[in-house]
């Protein structure tokens, strides 16, 4: 008797909810541009010059 742990006649419709998943990704895009423009890129010291001294 061999152990199964995903049954033989498993039938899973991805495309079921194309909509859905398009309309999140393209709200999460829209989102993601707008903070870019809003809050800009948080740049380290590494990419905006200069020196930092540590006390």
């Amino acid at each position: 008797m061999r152990l199964k742990l995903v049954p033989d006649n498993i039938k899973i419709n991805f495309f079921q909810s194309t909509r859905l998943t398009f309309g999140a990704s393209v709200l999460a895009m829209i989102i993601s541009i707008f903070l870019f423009f809003f809050n800009g890129l948080n740049l380290g010291i590494d990419f905006l010059g200069g020196t930092t001294i540590r006390t």
